[in-house]
């Protein structure tokens, strides 16, 4: 299997649900367009079904992220953000996967130069925001933190807070509500469909 389609459909989903706006009708995330545009998110494809060299990458890259001062991510073309995307690990799991990011904060914690600078958000085919519910309703909020593949969202505390700062958007604490309002007025059912039409068919992903 090669990197094309996990490269190709995380593309998809970040500039038509995350950036843009035309899947979900408004844009996950109103921040992630100008780093977007810019060129400075990357996305790097795990092809690997070992945890422990997940874990290594999703390290590295943590590494990679913190390698460069603030002038050089400016100036150069550094990510600013880093997208981990597993497509062999944790498919059909979601709850490993939150498993193992716990592994990752260890990480982090463990490293002084990453505590209280690092944010990790997980994204899942199958993602809950109500871990442990009981109810077997969907809920299209979930939509927000759902991912064609599971993937690892790295980010800088201070970019994050530099964007909000610099975007002018009112009250960005509220984003989540406001995502989880529209998603909700979509119904599941229909979210459903807007995601799974991301996912284009793929012969060589499907054998």
């Amino acid at each position: 299997m090669t990197t094309s389609y996990p490269l190709r459909v995380t593309r998809k989903w970040l500039e038509r649900a995350v950036v843009g706006g035309d899947i979900f009708r408004r844009p996950l995330c109103p921040f992630a367009n100008k780093p977007w545009r810019d060129g400075k998110v990357k996305v790097h494809v795990f092809e690997g079904s070992c945890q422990e060299q997940l874990l290594l990458t999703v390290c590295r890259e943590l590494n990679e992220l913190f390698s460069a001062d603030d002038a050089e991510v400016r100036t150069q073309s550094r990510p600013e953000t880093t997208l981990v995307v597993s497509p062999q690990l944790f498919r059909e799991d979601y709850r490993s996967m939150i498993h193992f990011s716990w592994r990752i904060m260890e990480f982090i914690s463990s490293n002084d130069h990453l505590i209280d600078k690092v944010q990790v958000v997980n994204f899942h085919p199958a993602a809950v925001h109500s871990l442990y519910s009981q109810s077997a309703l969907e809920d299209g909020s979930d939509f927000s933190i759902r991912s064609p593949l599971p993937t690892f969202h790295l980010l800088r505390e201070e970019d994050v807070l530099a964007a909000v700062a610099d975007s002018g958007y009112p009250s960005p604490e509220l984003i989540p509500t406001r995502n989880a309002v529209a998603l909700r007025s979509l119904g599941a059912a229909e979210c459903q469909q807007r995601f799974l039409g991301l996912q284009e068919q793929d012969v060589e992903w499907s054998q």
